[in-house]
């Protein structure tokens, strides 16, 4: 009896090592789990019975052995366990003894199988009560969660009507473009003409949005404790490996969304491990450069780190990716290879998958901060309806007398402050303000040196679609193309085709000095001029920061324009931080 307690020892630690095993004799656990089970409790316990059916320990030992196969499986495969367990052990027994049974009295297989039927009757009706409590639970449940699902189901059609209701490829904006096109060729009014163009690209926006879109919740995250989260995961789920971690980047930390970056370096590992098994995986990190734009004009470039995982020990060189969106298509059977592409085109990356005989290589280029490279269309929810704003506030009746005194379009300006008061309505400023009291002194402001009324909406939507849901095509479908080309120019971003990347600003500048409108210019002196006044609002490294900034770039733009005493008001207002001893 030693050796078949020493093997169910062994098949038992078996059991509770189940996060070491292989990844090939994983699928096969379930099974492992069943035949350990009925070797340790029926088989064991029925042999020891046989061979010492004269020891009451051994009956006992029997009795207890039933009970905890029941509380350990359910009915159907307790009889099976038993019976086979139970026959095994017979015909070992009789091939070491010559004998199915061992020579006990009539008395003594009577008590025995009274205590055996007794304990399984008790062990089954047992089993049945927690059967029952588990249907009368769930039933419960079930019941509780009715009106959730009526709810999801209200959600659901809406959203199935509202990717319909903007297919981009569907007969309603086929048939807008057609009628364009034709509206064109009769002559029509081409500035009427190309705001319906805008609007048309507006609700291509957001059927992209409907189908593609995933919410991302960036913060900083440290590298390493990202590698770390991720041996975790794998330790937890029972994926054997250990990659060997190279690291040849510049920063420790990104911002993303550290949930969606972890399972894809989770769904990455599992691959190698999955069809790569007993193989060495390596893991590479180094930088790279995403590089955005249209050839014939200047690339911009974002900053990223490369994430290379192979099977094999890699050489890389530093390279220069230039975006370009593509699909990579894989087998049903590696969804989570296309949930990788999914993670990846959210973070703005590139995702490249390359298999040579039994090789593989996979990368991922990703920026290091995701507030470098935005999307142009954000969350389509019913935060982004205007509801709820009102222009009460004596700072709102104040603006709009100046602008009727100033004989503009009253109704337009009111609408555009109604949509910055609305897009800005969750944000304060450093000093604890609501933030859009800055676009509105700034526009007040610029109002006593000029009226035209595309540069004063502008003003008042400056910062909407750097900061906000709000979007350009919004903007140019509701006001007007110059007024959204006045938005963009003053805006710190370039807007590509689906995503905005942060320009520095010496970029920003020689781009907006090089064009001969100089309405963004304008603006963005005037937003400087506001923010100088409010600087102690900031810490004070970040004021000198700003005060330096305004001397070399803004100060001399004031002169440049014509605005001398605006360049005056700068000088004085940035002396105190630059030169504080004097």
């Amino acid at each position: 009896m030693a050796g078949v307690h020493v093997i169910g020892a062994g098949l038992c630690v078996g059991l509770f090592a189940k996060s070491v095993w292989p990844a090939a004799l994983r699928p096969y656990f379930a099974l492992y789990y069943f035949f350990t089970i009925g070797y340790c409790v029926p088989f064991a316990s029925t042999l020891r019975f046989l061979t010492q059916a004269d020891n009451n320990m051994a009956h006992t030992m029997l009795l207890l052995s039933f009970l905890l196969l029941i509380a350990l499986v359910d009915w159907k495969n307790f009889f099976l366990l038993s019976a086979l367990g139970t026959a095994v052990a017979l015909l070992i027994f009789r091939c070491y003894k010559g004998a199915f049974l061992p020579q006990l009295s009539w008395e003594a297989w009577w008590d025995v199988m009274v205590k055996l039927s007794f304990t399984t009757f008790i062990g089954l009706l047992f089993m049945r009560k927690k059967e029952l409590h588990g249907n009368q639970k769930q039933l419960s449940l079930l019941g509780k969660s009715r009106e959730q699902r009526a709810k999801l189901q209200i959600e659901s059609d809406k959203q199935a009507q509202l990717t319909a209701a903007l297919d981009a490829e569907g007969s309603v904006l086929s048939e807008i473009r057609e009628q364009v096109t034709e509206l064109r060729a009769e002559g029509a009014n081409e500035h009427r003409i190309s705001r319906i163009e805008s609007a048309l690209a507006y609700l291509k926006e957001l059927k992209i949005k409907s189908d593609h879109y995933l919410p991302l919740h960036p913060k900083r995250e440290g590298l390493m404790t990202l590698l770390d989260r991720v041996d975790q995961k794998l330790a937890r789920i029972g994926t054997d490996i250990l990659p060997k971690v190279y690291r040849r980047h510049r920063q420790d930390t990104v911002v993303c969304d550290a949930n969606h970056l972890e399972k894809l370096m989770v769904n990455a590992l599992q691959h190698m491990a999955l069809y790569y098994p007993g193989d060495e995986v390596y893991v590479y990190l180094d930088d790279a450069n995403i590089e955005h734009g249209p050839a014939q004009h200047q690339r911009h470039p974002v900053a990223c780190y490369r994430l290379t995982i192979s099977n094999q020990p890699q050489t890389l060189e530093p390279e220069a990716y230039t975006f370009k969106s593509q699909k990579l298509h894989f087998d049903q059977d590696r969804q989570h290879l296309e949930e990788n592409q999914y993670i990846t085109e959210a973070h703005y990356g590139i995702m490249r998958f390359e298999q040579r005989g039994n090789i593989c290589i996979q990368s991922y280029v990703l920026p290091y901060d995701l507030h470098d490279i935005r999307p142009k269309i954000s969350r389509f929810t019913d935060e982004n309806l205007q509801g709820g704003t009102t222009l009460e506030t004596p700072e709102d009746v104040d603006f709009l007398n100046l602008v009727k005194k100033k004989k503009l379009d009253v109704a337009l300006v009111k609408k555009a402050l109604l949509d910055c008061k609305h897009y800005h309505r969750t944000q304060v400023r450093k000093s604890g303000e609501p933030y859009y009291l800055h676009p509105l002194r700034v526009t007040t402001e610029l109002l006593r040196y000029t009226t035209d009324l595309e540069i004063t909406i502008a003003a008042l939507l400056h910062d909407t679609i750097e900061d906000t849901p709000y979007t350009l095509k919004q903007i140019e479908t509701r006001y007007g193309q110059r007024v959204g080309e006045l938005v963009a120019g003053v805006t710190n971003l370039y807007n590509a085709t689906d995503r905005k990347i942060k320009l520095q600003k010496k970029a920003k500048f020689a781009e907006m000095l090089d064009k001969a409108e100089k309405g963004p210019m304008v603006i963005k002196l005037f937003d400087r001029l506001d923010n100088m006044r409010t600087i102690k609002g900031h810490a004070t490294k970040k004021r000198v920061t700003i005060a330096q900034e305004t001397l070399e770039f803004f100060v001399p733009i004031a002169k440049r324009l014509g605005y001398e005493d605006l360049a005056k008001e700068l000088i004085s207002r940035c002396e105190p931080y630059l030169n504080p001893a004097g």
